[in-house]
């Protein structure tokens, strides 16, 4: 017996394939703009981190107890003149306590003045605060203060008191600098007119008299010998600098 006949149902004429465009409508152009921009995001991202690298590979030689330290120093020399590292990141570097000292006196040397500007109570705060930090450091850093100190900033008056009895002579004076500039406090011009005949930082004490009495917008001069007295009269300084 023979199988029945199958039924060939009619057809209409053939349809095109609907694009994805007349499904979804304009949200499917919306969705391919967004890929786009998703696509160049991550292009700019990924150039950003890959031209990053060599700024990136001297954080992580700071960092390194392995490197030499003279690789490490290196290292943070080029951190601190390259304009792509903020001064806030060398002062977050600088604050660490492990680091060897003359990578940290490359930091705070290359550090510029005007970051004591950024928050002078947190600066200053830091080097009164900061019992672990050595007095040279603290003599680097308040000596940067003292370059761009003027009445008016937001100074604090107590760290820089507690600064004023340090056991090192060079904060001291520095202090008394600050006292006398930013508050017009006479004991700290006194302060420093009484140590001119001292023979270690009497040379040092003239140099800041002279940028008290100059006007704070010629007062680089000053603060250039007085920071020449202080590398040459620091106890610790020939070392930091490798001498």
């Amino acid at each position: 017996m023979s199988p029945p006949p199958l039924t060939i149902l009619p057809t209409g004429p053939d349809r095109p394939a609907r694009r994805p465009s007349d499904i979804f409508g304009s949200f499917y152009y919306l969705a391919v703009a967004g890929l786009l921009v998703l696509v160049a995001w991550l292009a700019w991202f990924g150039y950003q981190a890959w031209s990053l690298r060599d700024l990136w590979r001297d954080v992580a030689v700071v960092h390194d107890s392995t490197e030499s330290e003279g690789a490490r120093v290196a290292a943070a020399r080029r951190l601190v003149t390259d304009p792509r590292f903020e001064p806030r990141q060398v002062w977050d570097i600088l604050i660490e306590d492990e680091l060897p000292p003359r990578v940290r006196f490359a930091l705070a040397d290359g550090l510029p003045a005007e970051v004591a500007l950024l928050e002078p109570r947190v600066y200053l705060g830091a080097l009164a605060g900061r019992g672990s930090w050595p007095s040279w450091l603290r003599s680097v850093l308040i000596l940067k203060a003292a370059r761009v100190a003027e009445k008016g900033a937001a100074w604090p008056r107590g760290p820089i008191e507690t600064l004023g009895t340090d056991a090192d002579p060079a904060v001291r004076l520095l202090a008394s600098f600050l006292a006398a500039a930013c508050f017009d406090d006479p004991a700290g011009r006194t302060r420093i007119e009484s140590s001119r005949d001292d023979a270690t930082w009497g040379e040092f004490a003239v140099a800041l008299l002279g940028a008290l009495q100059a006007d704070p917008a010629s007062r680089a001069g000053h603060f250039d010998e007085a920071t020449r007295q202080l590398e040459a009269n620091h106890p610790d300084f020939p070392k930091l600098m490798g001498r």
